[in-house]
């Protein structure tokens, strides 16, 4: 588990053969297939001035101590962005390669911070931490990538099937319903997830096919 740029440069040094990310690479040697929409939300701990306000923005969430990914990660970038955009001055409180940790410093009252909903829906259902959408809303896709010069074995095709299976039974969107807090989006229907075992076996059944 990595940030999309490490991910990214993992793939183009023929490090890994396949990946996910939640932006759409820009290098031209990446292949990347969007199978899932996801939205970022705030998250607040309980009790705090914010929690049960629905929808909040950036400019509310600024005035608390601010937790953020650290720079490099997709889910930064997006944020970065769109402070810049609304003009709004950040100096993060604290940044971490770890979401956990920051939903764990969030529950404890330490902060506040946006994340992807897919990253803190159990958090949420468990009540650790208080969610709100953001006004204006923040989305984001999830890709599957490869080298595009990279032959795509039988058990990488099976992935890149897995991935648009998954994002077809979400209907293609993971994070909350317009409008709704996101404790009131769709649950995810759970599948099985291939072994690595599965994908070798792929991978001997396609040798075998090109040696007859």
């Amino acid at each position: 588990i990595q940030n999309s740029a490490t991910i990214e440069q993992l793939i183009l040094d023929n490090a890994i053969d396949i990946g996910l990310v939640e932006n759409q690479p820009d290098h031209p040697d990446l292949q990347a297939v969007p199978f899932l929409q996801d939205a970022l939300c705030a998250i607040v701990p309980p009790g705090h001035p914010l929690a049960g306000c629905g929808k909040v923005s950036l400019a509310d969430l600024v005035k608390y101590p601010f937790f953020m990914r650290e720079k490099g990660s997709a889910g930064r970038e997006l944020l970065d962005a769109s402070f810049a955009l609304q003009q709004l001055a950040i100096r993060p409180a604290w940044e971490s390669s770890s979401t956990q940790a920051i939903v764990s410093g969030v529950a404890q009252g330490l902060g506040v911070a946006v994340l992807p909903f897919l990253l803190v829906k159990r958090d949420v259902e468990e009540k650790t931490v208080v969610p709100a959408d953001l006004d204006p809303p923040l989305r984001r896709s999830l890709h599957v990538i490869c080298h595009r010069s990279k032959y795509r074995t039988a058990s990488m095709e099976t992935f890149f099937s897995l991935c648009r299976e998954y994002g077809a039974e979400c209907g293609n969107w993971a994070g909350p319903k317009t409008g709704l807090s996101p404790l009131s989006a769709p649950a995810v229907a759970e599948r099985p997830v291939c072994s690595r075992t599965d994908f070798q076996k792929g991978d001997r059944d396609e040798q075998a096919k090109q040696s007859r």
